[in-house]
């Protein structure tokens, strides 16, 4: 069996094992993603920036589950804002609209949460030319 594939086989074992693990691995991931967009501050929008942290922490939440991705959320937002929001190396939000984006993301996550949780409604169907009674 080739090495590589032997790598990978005991770093999916290591990380099936418990929560606490993934949750490790996947905070860990995102501040090495962190540190390497750090040099790119200044000749790439911090919306790209964002966006990059974003599908680190979607890639979290597919492959290490719902408990990991939200730590590596944490981290995300903790470095973005330390790194690239500006006044930068502060954990300070100075531009209102960044403070009203992040509001009205979270608004619609919880929203899109409970979309997704609540059980369908029925809804009536037309069977042939008759209309429907209510």
């Amino acid at each position: 069996m080739p090495q590589s594939i032997m790598i990978f086989s005991s770093i999916q074992s290591f990380l099936s094992k418990s929560v606490m693990r993934r949750t490790l691995a996947s905070s860990i991931c995102l501040a090495l993603l962190v540190l390497l967009l750090a040099p790119l501050e200044g000749r790439v929008n911090t919306t790209t920036i964002g966006f990059a942290l974003l599908l680190g922490v979607l890639f979290t939440a597919i492959h290490m589950g719902s408990r990991p991705a939200l730590a590596a959320s944490v981290v995300a937002m903790l470095g973005y804002n330390f790194f690239f929001l500006p006044p930068i190396l502060t954990l300070t939000i100075t531009d209102p609209q960044n403070w009203v984006c992040g509001c009205l993301r979270q608004l619609k996550m919880r929203r899109c949460n409970l979309e997704i949780l609540a059980p369908p409604a029925a809804k009536p169907v037309a069977l042939g030319p008759f209309p429907l009674l209510s």
